[in-house]
C-alpha cells in the first residue's frame, strides 16, 4: 500500500486520517492501522477512495 497519499493528525488521543487511496481496503488498513497504536481512543477516518 502507497500511504504517500494519507496525512495523519493527531490531537490527544484521536487520530484523523485524510487523504486518497485506490481501494476500500487501502482504507480500511489505514484505519486499522491508526488503531493499533497505543493510547488512542478513536479514528477519525476521512480518508477518499479514487480507483
Amino acid at each position: 500500500m502507497d500511504a504517500s497519499q494519507i496525512r495523519v493528525g493527531v490531537r490527544h488521543t484521536i487520530v484523523q486520517l485524510k487523504g486518497l487511496v485506490r481501494t476500500e481496503s487501502e482504507r480500511n488498513i489505514a484505519e486499522n492501522d491508526a488503531w493499533y497504536v497505543f493510547g488512542v481512543d478513536e479514528v477519525v477516518n476521512e480518508i477518499e477512495v479514487r480507483p
